[in-house]
């Protein structure tokens, strides 16, 4: 029988990435520490790995490339060649290159290959002091020699995962197969048969234009030996056409223990079922209370049954940090600012979702740090610091929410800078007086940048205002600190998960309407809140002024004015505060949020939609839209 090797191929591209990510980590740990035998052995195995498990499922390119990659490496751990700054380089680039061939696989291995595969290989095969490696192609090579191969397997390539029939396949595809005889010569009898061992042998003829080097490079992919001859030139014959690709399968992995809880949870939710039907059935009035108890142990398990299947959707944030150790380097390479990164809190788990949402703001900060915040080496001398300036990302769990903090040691923000720029730009007039909160939030306005120059890192204006509407649509929100000449801190917060919400219910021109409670500081009865006289569009909450908004207006649902006595809810995003005037406070709900473009379009002003216990649906409001709007800012 013959097995379907096809339904592996999603969980290997899975894995590969995370061996890739491996690889990449590994690599700029030895470019620190180039006499770390242990990271230069892990990120070995890595490349092993690729390279086997891509041999199995029948992917020659990624297969060999991988051992050009392996063979440079092998050469540096077994001492025949030292870890230096330019090898490390070129495998880097390999790494790189390696995620665009997995790329191209996954697409199934149509059409051209990434453009950089057949150089790098040519040159990680002349760093390892290897012979170049043939042209690589997406299909089989023109024929022109017949080659004999008698391939007996015996050294135990059972017990090292390499597959005899996934050989004899591989070397199709550098040509075409046109005989083979089985060798049953080494075949024991049943009662010594090793069951881990390879016993069958194969005469192969093979029509390929490659050479000896093509198949000799093949198997020693494999680490299999066999004898080749060259037999005489093939007759000319079309070549066979490729496979197609396979079919993809969804796929998504879970740690083993999170899926145990939910086995354990489900069998708990049936027997507090049962109990629950037990009663319902023989029930009279004297087991009401045993009814209330079965019904109150269903909800607790159903809650908990929630929080597990939620808790599916988490990983580390060590998987939204992997792509900044590479960054930083970069960033070094294009500052020439000496830079060390520093990871803390990679344990804290985040929404996968949110991960996701949040990788390019988080690139963007770390990227900004180093261009505006991290002083040049000279000024640093001069300020008497360290030379290599610090950039620190860390993780962390606060009152139901995820927080992730960016800080540097540079220059800090220049307050009058900032001020003299907004000024400029029309932002602010001159005789606005800001908290330092405000002014530090202005960096946060679309083209607004108080660099001298444009550089390929900044200067265009282009960047934060994006950090910051994507924090918004997360239904987070993003806060600076800084000293100046001691440097900056960024502060976003965001929710545990997108998959539900807390949320504060209010009725709105007779609909419903939710506001996450991340956004909400308070809500004010009738006499908590006035007008300020002779200031339209400002009102008095607990005595401060702050702009305000009537949300049936905003939400151009009725042209309704403005109460005598209105009910207001005070919202804050980034340091911004405004006051919503609403028709009433139904009270706080938690929902399981639905996305609107899944089912509708995008709509401002709304982040979502989900439906109470009594089937209504509510619509959920963006705070960080309505904020702009009440602040005349779209």
């Amino acid at each position: 029988m013959e097995i379907d090797l096809g339904r592996f191929r999603d969980t290997f591209f899975e894995e590969a990435a995370e061996l890739a990510g491996e690889l990449e980590a590994g690599l700029l740990r030895l470019e620190r520490h180039t006499d770390d035998v242990e990271t230069l052995h892990a990120v070995f195995r890595a490349a092993h790995s690729i390279k086997g498990s891509a041999g199995m499922l029948e992917m020659g390119q990624v297969m060999r490339f991988t051992h050009s990659m392996e063979s440079l490496l092998d050469a540096m751990r077994g001492g025949e060649l030292t870890v230096d700054a330019q090898r490390i380089l070129l495998l880097l680039s390999a790494t790189d290159t390696l995620r665009d061939l997995l790329h191209w696989e996954r697409q199934g291995g149509g059409g051209e290959m990434p453009a950089g595969v057949t150089p790098l290989q040519r040159e990680l095969a002349s760093a390892a002091g290897l012979a170049s490696p043939p042209a690589a192609h997406a299909g089989p090579l023109p024929l022109s020699q017949l080659w004999e191969l008698r391939f007996k397997p015996g050294g135990g390539e059972l017990r090292r995962g390499v597959e005899p029939l996934v050989v004899l396949r591989e070397l199709d595809k550098l040509g075409r197969i046109v005989g083979s005889e089985l060798d049953q010569s080494r075949l024991p009898s049943l009662d010594v048969l090793d069951s881990q061992e390879a016993y069958l042998g194969w005469l192969i003829r093979l029509e390929a234009s490659g050479g000896r080097e093509s198949i000799t490079e093949l198997l020693d992919c494999f680490g299999v030996e066999a004898e080749l001859a060259l037999v005489e030139p093939p007759p000319a014959g079309p070549a066979p056409p490729p496979p197609p690709p396979a079919v993809r399968a969804a796929s998504v992995r879970v740690a083993v223990d999170k899926i145990d809880q939910l086995v354990s949870l489900a069998g708990e939710l049936v027997v507090a079922q049962s109990m629950a039907s037990e009663v319902a059935t023989n029930f009279r009035p004297e087991r009401w209370n045993e009814l209330e108890t079965a019904l109150a142990e269903i909800g607790r398990q159903v809650w908990l049954l929630q929080q597990s299947v939620l808790n599916v959707r988490m990983l580390p944030a060590s998987e939204l940090f992997r792509k900044l150790p590479r960054l930083v380097r970069e960033l070094e390479a294009a500052t020439g600012k000496p830079l060390a990164l520093e990871l803390a809190g990679e344990d804290a788990e985040i929404d996968k979702s949110v991960a996701e949402r949040l990788a390019d703001p988080l690139i963007h900060l770390v990227r900004n740090a180093a261009g505006h915040g991290i002083e040049t080496p000279a000024e640093r001398r001069r300020l008497g610091k360290p030379e290599r300036g610090r950039i620190s990302v860390r993780a962390l769990h606060e009152a139901g929410e995820v927080v992730i903090e960016i800080t540097d040691d540079g220059r800090g923000l220049e307050s009058a800078r900032i001020r003299a720029k907004a000024i400029e730009r029309g932002l602010i007039e001159p005789s606005a007086s800001l908290s330092e909160q405000a002014l530090f939030g202005l960096i946060f306005e679309a083209g607004f940048s108080t660099a001298a120059a444009v550089t390929s890192l900044s200067g265009r204006g282009v960047g934060m205002d994006v950090v910051r509407r994507n924090v918004d649509q997360l239904g987070g929100s993003i806060t600076l600190f800084s000293q100046p000449g001691r440097g900056t801190r960024v502060r976003v917060r965001l929710p545990l998960t997108l998959a539900i919400l807390d949320g504060l219910l209010v009725s709105i021109g007779g609909g419903l309407y939710l506001i996450p409670m991340t956004a909400v500081v308070k809500s004010v009865e009738p006499g908590g809140v006035s007008h300020l006289p002779g200031s339209a569009g400002i009102v008095l909450v607990d005595r401060q002024p702050m702009p305000t908004g009537v949300a049936a207006q905003l939400l151009r649902l009725s042209a309704c004015p403005v109460s005598e006595r209105p009910l207001a809810v005070v919202l804050q995003q980034d340091g911004r505060r405004a006051a919503l005037v609403v028709d009433e406070l139904v009270g706080r709900h938690q929902v399981m949020v639905r996305n609107l473009e899944d089912h509708y379009r995008k709509v401002p002003g709304l982040l979502g939609a989900s439906v109470l216990g009594d089937g209504q649906v509510v619509l959920i409001l963006d705070p960080g839209w309505l904020l702009d709007m009440i602040r005349g800012k779209r």
